[in-house]
Order: structure tokens, then C-alpha cells, then sequence
């Protein structure tokens, strides 16, 4: 189950990147989300990654410290995109 889990987790990942790359490459804006099937490819990504973060989350002590720095990792990621959003918008 745990290596299963894994690889739709990674397989998850590879679909949010491309969805991300897709929208770089092909209309070099964000806003390109809005109209083609790139943010499927990501909504689907997200799906196949969150059931294990599910089982990590329910294993707590297997994981325990892996879970504590990607607690940290995401908010600092969202810091930093939300610094990132409002110096490109002021």
C-alpha cells in the first residue's frame, strides 16, 4: 500500500509539472489556467498526491519528522509566493 501510494504520489507530482511547464511554454502567462486543460492536468495531479499525504498524516510517527519540514517548507513557500505576488503587483 505504502509503495503504491508512493509512486501515484510521484506520479502526482509529474502531473502538476508538466501542468506548470505546459503553461510556461505554451502561452507564457498564468492566466492560461483559465482556459485549457492544464488546470485538469493539475486537479488531477492533485488528487493522486493527496492520498498519501493521507496516510502519512495517519502514520504520524513513521513520519514524524519528514511531516514537521514539509509543515514549515509549505509555509514558507507561501510566504514567499505571496511576497512575490504583491511586489508584482504594486
Amino acid at each position: 500500500m505504502k509503495k503504491f501510494l508512493s509512486y501515484l504520489s510521484s506520479l502526482g507530482g509529474l502531473c502538476v509539472f508538466i501542468a506548470w511547464i505546459w503553461v510556461l511554454i505554451a502561452e507564457d502567462s498564468w492566466h492560461v489556467f483559465r482556459y485549457v486543460p492544464s488546470r485538469y492536468i493539475l486537479c488531477i495531479g492533485f488528487m493522486m498526491e493527496f492520498p498519501f499525504y493521507c496516510y502519512k498524516m495517519w502514520h504520524w510517527e513513521e513520519y514524524k519528522i519528514e511531516n514537521r519540514f514539509n509543515w514549515v517548507f509549505v509555509h514558507i513557500l507561501f510566504a514567499a509566493i505571496l511576497i512575490l505576488l504583491l511586489l508584482k503587483i504594486i
